[in-house]
């Protein structure tokens, strides 16, 4: 695959490639480098457009759509960084199954991010002018009219309580009070109204992308460059919490720590207790477990099992003055019990509560009861003396299965019996393969956050609700 700049022999796609160039915001978004990296083609196969990240990676484009509602440079920039963050935020690959409904809250997420991001440089025409605020669920996929300079009161007049928080969140706030989960039950319970069922309910709902025409599983060398490029954009206004691939590993400032007070302490420390970790304190819990000793005595009495006497007697022609005798003997000895693995999410989602959870944690930690790790996509141990102001890595996203594969990888012996999971419950669903392999291990959960959400934990794990720490933060 050639990563250099890929000149266009069409000239009208050369036009295409210009266009999104002389956008403002271009330059900072690195366009010039993801142009290079995608093939540039028109396409009638896709209905707007659509990123193929094969080994070849190629931007689709249909040309029909393009005339119709891409018209100003501005409109082109915001279809082709739709598409970009169905790619980036691994949407397709985060779901076992991706649905209709899964596609529109994908789409509301990604609209509402691109529209918080560009509307001072080149507008939000092309969701205006593609959907219509009368209708349910397609006004969802547009900013309301007249945002962001018109009183948001008259703009959500006539809408039901529930969307209100949801325009509210996605486009007057910061957007740490909204969740994917929020948009799938705000379009569930309108299915309910209708009496709809199924994915049948929003067929001939419009959407930007591709949404499965084409083969988007973005090949490894492909997501790498991606992540290299979007590692060096601005950050966005509003993120929207949930799950998402996350970006390069990077080394990450752990955060100061912060008391939660007692009655947050008591019951992290109650979950620990739980999971098999022994009370005490100053070092880490013995259990006196029988094993057996061998012991070797030397004495003058002949001995059957020395087998040092026939072979003097056949060289030397003496027996020996001692014999050697060998017991095995049982006896309790104070053995180490197995700490209890904890994995800690360290995602953006959960920036609020860290500061408290490692403050509760540093004694256990300290004392040898618990090995702590942090998880995104990735997993780092992190020692005592990194709980707080030091570097370790982070890719800022969530996938339970990155737990499991370390966990995997851990020889038998090693393996612990109990593990615990501290996170807001956004971690995705866990592949069978991997709990298959982990059968005799116990996992727990300390669910945390005001939005925390426990659909991917059901089944596999024993979920324990941590006391809110909503006024703390």
């Amino acid at each position: 695959m050639s990563l250099l700049l890929n000149r266009c022999r069409n000239p009208q796609l050369t036009a295409v490639r210009s266009r999104i160039l002389n956008v403002l915001p271009a330059a900072s978004f690195q366009m010039q480098k993801l142009l290079g990296l995608l093939d540039i083609e028109f396409s009638e196969t896709v209905p707007t457009a659509a990123i193929e990240c094969t080994s070849t990676p190629r931007l689709l484009l249909n040309p029909d759509f393009l005339a119709k509602h891409c018209q100003g440079d501005g409109d082109l920039f915001l279809l082709v960084m739709h598409e970009l963050h169905h790619v980036i935020l691994g949407h397709t690959r985060l779901f076992p199954r991706v649905t209709r409904l899964d596609n529109i809250v994908f789409d509301v997420v990604i609209n509402a991010m691109l529209c918080r991001q560009f509307h001072a440089t080149v507008g939000v025409g092309l969701f205006t002018n593609f959907y219509d605020w009368s209708k349910f669920p397609e006004r969802l996929l547009r900013p309301p009219p007249g945002w962001p300079h018109a009183d948001r009161t008259t703009a959500l007049a006539g809408l039901s309580k529930k969307e209100v928080r949801v325009f509210e969140a996605l486009y007057y706030s910061d957007g740490s009070d909204i969740t994917y989960f929020d948009l799938y039950r705000l379009l569930l319970e309108h299915c309910k109204v209708l009496s709809m069922k199924g994915d049948g309910d929003f067929e001939d709902l419009p959407l930007l992308g591709s949404h499965g025409e084409v083969d988007d599983t973005a090949h490894p060398l492909v997501q790498e460059i991606l992540r290299d490029i979007v590692g060096g954009w601005p950050p966005p206004p509003v993120r929207i919490r949930g799950r998402d691939e996350g970006t390069k590993p990077e080394r990450w400032l752990f955060p100061e720590e912060r008391d939660a007070g007692g009655i947050y302490r008591r019951a992290l420390h109650s979950l620990l207790n739980r999971c098999g970790i022994l009370s005490g304190s100053g070092r880490a819990p013995l259990k006196l477990q029988r094993e057996p000793v061998v012991t070797v005595a030397e004495t003058f009495l002949p001995q059957a099992r020395d087998r040092r006497a026939p072979a003097l007697r056949r060289t030397l022609g003496v027996a020996p003055l001692l014999y050697r005798t060998v017991n095995t003997v049982i006896r309790p000895r104070p053995k180490p019990v197995p700490v209890t693995h904890v994995y800690l999410d360290i995602s953006g989602s959960m920036n609020d509560a860290l500061p408290f959870i490692t403050h509760a944690l540093r004694r256990p930690l300290h004392e040898g009861r618990i090995r702590l790790f942090g998880f995104s996509t990735i997993v780092s141990e992190i020692p005592f003396r990194q709980l707080a102001g030091n570097l370790i890595d982070n890719t800022r996203g969530t996938d339970i299965n990155a737990v499991l594969q370390h966990l995997a990888g851990i020889s038998p012996p090693a393996c612990p019996r109990r593990v615990l999971l501290i996170t807001d419950g956004y971690v995705g669903q866990p592949a069978k393969h991997h709990l298959e392999r982990l059968r005799h291990v116990q996992f727990d959960t300390g669910l945390t956050g005001k939005q925390a959400f426990s659909n991917d934990l059901q089944n596999w794990t024993r979920v324990t609700v941590l006391p809110s720490l909503e006024s703390k933060l």
